[in-house]
């Protein structure tokens, strides 16, 4: 009898990897997709697949709890820049938090649940000793601490951390510049190049056979235990002339103050800037725990993995 995983998200980056993993297995799983609109055209073409939709919010925790209703696995995740052009760095956090913690309290009233897969990221202020808190981890953060006050929840959770995407490259302050007269692209950074970023490979693929292998291996994903989606670690310097190999040209990474950083996109690259000072406090252990084992690929025995330079070869460059 296959058992039912709610995935949210399906339409999405994390949820549709998560789907595509585990759509070959049909035997094993039905999948239901929980989304705002199951009459649009993505949701509409998962349907063509055998995926059940469900309609519900993740504001209203009634919708929720009727979503979950019977499912054996949850895979959940929340996308704090969703609401950030039109709340603010504080809004934001504060609606990720809420639906993370909605989210959470639908889940523990399920009573057929087994497995609860929370899509979160370290905690940035402990793991820098205070001098980088980023606000997208931290407001994901809350709802693990609220989550680890459930202990019935808890014991039925595995906290997955989904490293830097490849896609990350088409946002304005990643993308490489042609800059007239230089040889090749520039890309700006407000941190030393060398500076060791932690890379989840293709996104599209990885996460979900990160998370197929989550579900296979109870034994080892819980109770409460946490994994690491992160197909190696990288200087950041390194993953941009990476890019330029994949489409054949070359990139080099500029250093500039931290101040004309922001200045150049205001918004978004304050957001980057706290977010690459973490990676250069952290350097080489930004994904990790304060006293607490976290699981990777190894661990698991997770096969299948793509690599960064063939996610680049699919991540297109106007150039």
């Amino acid at each position: 009898m296959p058992k039912t995983i709610a995935i949210i998200g399906a339409t999405g980056t994390q949820g549709g990897s998560v789907l595509n993993a585990l759509l070959p297995s049909k035997a094993d799983y039905t999948i239901r997709a929980i989304t705002r609109n199951p009459s649009s055209t993505a949701a509409q073409s998962l349907a063509g697949q055998g995926v059940q939709l469900v309609r519900a919010d993740l504001h209203d925790l009634t919708s929720l709890t009727t979503a979950f209703a019977g499912t054996h696995a949850i895979f959940a995740v929340t996308n704090f820049f969703d609401a950030l052009p039109t709340h603010g760095v504080d809004g934001a956090m504060a609606l990720e938090t809420q639906m993370g913690i909605n989210i959470a309290k639908a889940a523990a009233a399920t009573e057929s649940l087994e497995h609860f897969i929370w899509s979160t990221l370290p905690d940035s202020q402990t793991n820098s000793d205070g001098k980088a808190a980023v606000p997208y981890y931290e407001s994901k953060r809350r709802v693990d601490a609220f989550i680890r006050s459930l202990p019935q929840l808890l014991a039925k959770t595995t906290f997955v951390w989904v490293g830097w995407y490849s896609a990350n490259m088409l946002i304005p302050c990643f993308q490489p510049m042609r800059v007239r007269g230089a040889d090749g692209y520039l890309t700006l950074t407000n941190i030393d190049p060398v500076t060791k970023i932690p890379l989840a490979g293709d996104e599209k693929v990885n996460i979900g056979v990160f998370v197929r292998a989550v579900l296979e291996q109870p034994g080892k994903t819980l109770p409460g235990r946490i994994v690491s989606a992160v197909v190696e670690y990288r200087a950041l310097r390194d993953v941009f002339e990476a890019f330029g190999v994949a489409k054949g040209c070359r990139v080099r990474c500029v250093r500039i103050s931290r101040e004309e950083y922001r200045a150049l996109w205001p918004g978004l690259a304050e957001l980057m800037d706290v977010s690459h000072h973490y990676f250069q406090v952290t350097d080489g252990r930004s994904f990790t725990a304060v006293g607490e084992e976290v699981l990777g690929a190894d661990d698991l025995g997770v096969k299948g993995l793509v690599g960064l330079e063939e996610a680049f070869e699919r991540v297109p460059f106007p150039g």
